[in-house]
């Protein structure tokens, strides 16, 4: 195999005494999943984004490619749904390697939380907890992050920082080797669509890219518009891997892996068809929880209806023919069913600056049945965000900060923000609760980062020196690259609310992220979080 698994049994001891150091380390171990693949370190001996990479950044590799699965169109479905009981949503979550079921067949090298492919969606309500038992029988470290939630990045929340170890011997999960995971929802808490992943830094890209990723549902986006309480609801998790002829996922690291080989999936299905009927209104959840792909979607020049973005309820709705999904990013549109036939959502060509994606068929859509009475679209969907927009449109600004991303050598960790590689040792920048700043986000690189933060979402002012229009808060936006020797910029404002804590910020490409391109912050004093194993 090309590489080894991060931690032999006997090394935990001595894991312990250096964990601090764990961040910096991980991303030298990932590991392999097929041993017909030939390695990175072997053949990527002159690419500009080096040897340790993904398969985004492989060189082209020697002799002829893997087969690849012929997949035919299936059935559409969701994922299995997990909901709160009495205010507590009580899950045990086991990632582990092994094999799931993917467009109706089953494929090795899969990682999971339960078996499936994507993970369960979550439902719970604003004021709700959530008790998780993780056990890790993965032989890596790892963690959980909760997507776009505004909860305690402290302690045994939605904590990045904290390392949890392996549980596994050879034969079994020893006792009282799981851990606890407790996050408690404000009762204010934004409703809308959010994601699960592990976000253990050097290691994220091995783990999202086979599975380790999952859908959440807080509250009901829907709950401001109550004719439309009933309509139809779909919930989408969009992912991208490359599957084998031989029943073996393409590993994230093999010089195979490339948009020509990657197929795309909606809630592990490959084009699965949706019905709908002339003139009805449905409610689609969409969000995209690859590793890296992007996604420009359209519905054959019909316009999507924007009620929701990363999970917070607009202001006001705001509709668009095409919609650019980075990843990690999230949508609730409201769609109307067109005239009696068959149509295609697609992702239209896009060009991300290192990727060049083509267009290609995502999902059929079915037009049939007798018609509806079509029911209205509403103009203002949370009157609470709107005005919410507006204070912080009108907060003073306490200070203005500057981040640039750039890629520079020696490769593979060549992602920097603020000429910095990430340090988790090391604050890179410290906030006060209460305050609202501006980040000026610049990109010199010649590729797009789709931008995030942790715990507090932001309004996005101007892309590239221009005022954009101001729908709702995010938590990812895209820094356009450099075009013509002039950096493409986005202006961001927000106000650190609430939670105190430390956090982090980074490139939503997960290579980007594991080497290096992130950043921590601080959100008022430093709180200590638990370490190894807790």
């Amino acid at each position: 195999m090309r590489r080894h698994s991060l931690f032999a049994p006997f090394a935990l001891v001595l894991l312990v005494a250096v964990v601090a150091l764990v961040g910096i380390a991980a991303s030298k171990a990932l590991p392999s999943s097929s041993k017909a693949e030939p390695s990175r370190s072997q053949s990527a001996s002159g690419h500009v984004h080096g040897s340790l990479s993904s398969g985004r950044y492989a060189v082209a590799a020697k002799g002829k490619p893997p087969p690849l699965a012929k997949l035919t169109p299936t059935p559409y479905s969701e994922p299995k749904v997990i909901s709160s009981r009495n205010g507590v949503l009580r899950v045990t979550f086991a990632p582990h390697d092994g094999s799931a079921i993917i467009n109706g067949s089953r494929f090795k090298h899969t990682r999971t939380f339960t078996g499936t492919f994507p993970g369960p969606t979550l439902h719970v309500k604003p004021g709700d907890t959530i008790e998780m038992k993780f056990i890790n029988k993965l032989s890596q470290i790892t963690n959980l992050h909760f997507h776009g939630f505004r909860v305690s990045p402290a302690a045994l929340a939605d904590n990045v920082l904290r390392t949890i170890a392996p549980a596994v011997t050879s034969k079994s999960v020893r006792p009282r080797k799981s851990v606890k995971i407790i996050v408690h929802i404000p009762r204010d808490h934004e409703q809308g669509l959010y994601w699960y992943h592990p976000h253990l830094h050097g290691l994220v890209d091995g783990q999202v890219y086979p599975g380790l990723a999952g859908l959440i549902e807080v509250g009901d986006v829907l709950r401001e518009i109550p004719w439309l309480r009933h309509i139809k609801r779909r919930v989408m998790a969009l992912q991208a891997v490359g599957l084998r002829a031989d029943g073996n996922l393409i590993n994230v690291n093999s010089p195979w892996l490339s948009t020509k080989t990657e197929r795309n999936f909606v809630n592990g299905h490959y084009q699965p068809t949706l019905t709908i009927r002339p003139g009805e209104l449905q409610l689609w959840q969409i969000g995209n929880i690859s590793n890296d792909h992007w996604y420009k979607l359209s519905f054959g020049g019909r316009k999507f209806n924007v009620i929701g973005e990363d999970g917070n309820p607009v202001g006001r709705t705001w509709a668009s023919k095409r919609l650019l999904v980075p990843p990690a990013k999230r949508y609730s549109i409201l769609v109307r069913g067109p005239s009696a036939g068959t149509y295609y959502i697609r992702s239209l060509a896009f060009d991300q600056g290192f990727e060049k994606y083509g267009e290609y068929k995502l999902m059929k859509v079915v037009s049939r049945g007798g018609p509806v009475r079509p029911q209205k679209v509403p103009d203002i969907v949370s009157p609470r965000q709107a005005a919410l927009i507006r204070d912080v449109q009108n907060d003073p600004v306490n200070r203005y900060r500057q981040l640039t991303f750039r890629i520079k050598p020696p490769f593979p960790n060549a992602f920097y923000i603020n000429n910095k590689l990430y340090n988790p040792r090391r604050v890179d920048e410290r906030v006060n609760l209460g305050q609202t700043e501006e980040w000026l986000l610049r990109n010199v690189s010649t590729e797009d980062h789709p931008f995030h933060i942790h715990t507090n979402d932001f309004i996005v002012e101007k892309i590239n020196g221009h005022d954009v229009a101001i729908h709702n808060f995010q938590d990812v936006v895209s820094i356009p690259h450099i075009r013509h020797g002039k950096p493409g910029t986005v202006l961001i404002k927000q106000r650190y609310r609430t939670f105190e804590g430390e956090a982090v910020f980074h490139c939503h490409i997960l290579f980007h992220e594991d080497h290096s391109m992130m950043g921590n912050i601080l959100f008022g004093p430093r709180i200590n979080n638990p370490s190894f194993g807790q």
